[in-house]
């Protein structure tokens, strides 16, 4: 695995760990029903899970399986 594949992976687990915190910090609120203001952080949680952490993650395990041309043969 080169170190470009292992830079979009680690920036990939890196945006997972922000993303499931933010989803328990969510699900404990439903359970004992905080401040309203926790809600805020939907947005931001939907984001870090899409954005953050699938779009990296699958361009990273892309680079690294898809054969590379180096140019002609």
């Amino acid at each position: 695995m080169d170190r470009h594949s292992i830079w979009w992976i680690r920036g990939a687990l890196i945006y997972l760990v922000l993303g499931v915190t933010l989803g328990v910090l969510l699900l404990l609120h439903k359970t004992w029903s905080w401040d309203a203001v926790w809600w805020r952080l939907l947005p931001l949680h939907i984001y870090t899970m899409l954005l953050g952490f699938m779009i990296p993650f699958i361009l990273g395990v892309a680079h690294w399986i898809l054969p590379r041309t180096d140019g002609p043969n």
